[in-house]
């Protein structure tokens, strides 16, 4: 399994759990990936989380909701990230 592949995934995964701009929960993130990608090893696995972990650092992802749930398993799409899907 590649980045791109996994990558593509992640584009469609979120699109379709942030329709309307609401969060949406890291472990529904991970279940939809499971049903869009081939797993096959531990590998792969963490390949999807590396992955995942890369739209942390480049600001497409955060973590929480609002105030009141700010931190894991609820995540948004940033400001940037909203920019970055929309042009997809």
């Amino acid at each position: 399994m590649d980045g791109k592949q996994i990558r593509n995934a992640i584009y469609a995964a979120v699109t379709e759990l942030h329709p309307k701009g609401a969060g949406f929960q890291y472990p529904e993130l991970l279940q939809n990936l499971r049903g869009r990608l081939e797993i096959l090893s531990v590998e792969d696995e963490q390949a999807i989380l590396d992955e995942v972990q890369v739209l942390f650092h480049e600001g497409l992802l955060g973590r929480g909701l609002g105030l009141d749930n700010p931190d894991l398993p609820f995540l948004h799409l940033t400001l940037k990230g909203k920019e970055h899907f929309a042009t997809r």
